[in-house]
């Protein structure tokens, strides 16, 4: 190894262009190899859904993309609202390429968080329950494409349900400009 260069989130090769202030860097002049290097969040605000009418994944947030890889995610919750959660509730919340999934039906999830909220919120039994936890993970575009945050709710005692699923703050970042095949 030389000696300007140091193994790091970068990868080996030393960042030849930055642009300060700003939120990119291009790594070693090649093309399309420019990263973020603080994360995108397109809102802070919560998206909430409520009284589902079925346990079918329903989208919250929708943002378009560039081939790369990014690390996305986004703060979940699910409330009781009124309706104590059961035993057998679950919550289920992830990240896909939406336009696979409205062409084709099928998706790749990457990022993906299932839980129980009966057994992980504080009093999960009672009307004014809330569990949540943070999901996070690797998303890689082969193509430019719509990122797209869904959740999910399957309601033991029936629908409508009164629980309601929550994101907030949704966000993304370019890690690498080159779309990983491993």
């Amino acid at each position: 190894m030389s000696a300007n260069v140091y193994p790091n989130w970068l990868g080996t090769i030393p960042a030849t262009s930055l642009a300060l202030p700003g939120n990119s860097v291009t790594v070693n002049g090649a093309t399309n190899s420019t990263i973020n290097l603080v994360a995108t969040c397109p809102t802070l605000s919560i998206s909430s859904i409520a009284s589902f009418a079925d346990a079918n994944f329903v989208p919250f947030y929708r943002y378009g993309v560039s081939t790369g890889t990014y690390l996305c995610g986004a703060t979940v919750f699910a409330q009781a609202n009124g309706t104590a959660f059961g035993a057998a509730d679950a919550t289920s919340f992830r990240i896909i390429d939406s336009n696979h999934d409205i062409l084709s039906k099928t998706y790749t999830i990457y990022p993906e968080i299932d839980f129980r909220p009966f057994y992980t919120a504080p009093g999960g039994g009672t009307t004014s329950a809330v569990a949540n936890n943070n999901m996070m993970g690797i998303f890689t575009a082969t193509s430019n494409l719509w990122l797209q945050w869904e959740a999910a709710l399957s309601n033991s005692a029936g629908y409508p349900a009164t629980h309601k699923l929550n994101i907030e703050a949704p966000f993304f970042q370019r890690i690498d400009a080159t779309p990983r095949t491993n």
